[in-house]
């Protein structure tokens, strides 16, 4: 019984390895799950991630144009064709972020865009992205 329980010991000390770094939020990690659940079309997941005010904003905003969020999402994305989000940079102070980063596509393009990010209840929340 006891050597049956020394062989899941790895076992074991992988998934606690595995949940503990799924938990990390940077805004880094944010932003590029951010984008991982645009390209994928999961629009209600990705609005989890906008701080309190950016979500009101763009519910505002997009409400009045034609085709809501999930048109700007899918030009953003190219209609889910994201290849990469690669950093270029970040600056954090306190509970606000920013964050540079380069949106690849499968096509080759690329396109430059920056965000400011807060912490809200402990997690890092987009702000309007430029």
């Amino acid at each position: 019984m006891i050597s049956k329980l020394f062989r899941l010991v790895p076992q074991i000390v992988s998934y606690c390895i595995m949940i503990s770094c799924s938990s990390v939020n940077s805004p880094e990690d944010t932003v590029k799950q951010f984008y991982q659940y645009l390209n994928k079309g999961e629009y209600s997941k990705a609005k989890q991630l906008y701080t309190i005010e950016a979500k009101q904003m763009v519910e505002g905003q997009f409400m009045a144009m034609g085709g809501g969020f999930s048109k700007w999402a899918d030009a953003e994305t190219k209609n889910g064709a994201v290849k990469e989000i690669k950093i270029a940079g970040s600056q954090i102070r306190g509970e606000g972020a920013s964050v540079q980063y380069e949106i690849v596509y499968v096509n080759g393009e690329t396109k430059r865009k920056s965000v400011s990010l807060t912490k809200e209840n402990g997690s890092w929340k987009i702000g309007l992205i430029q």
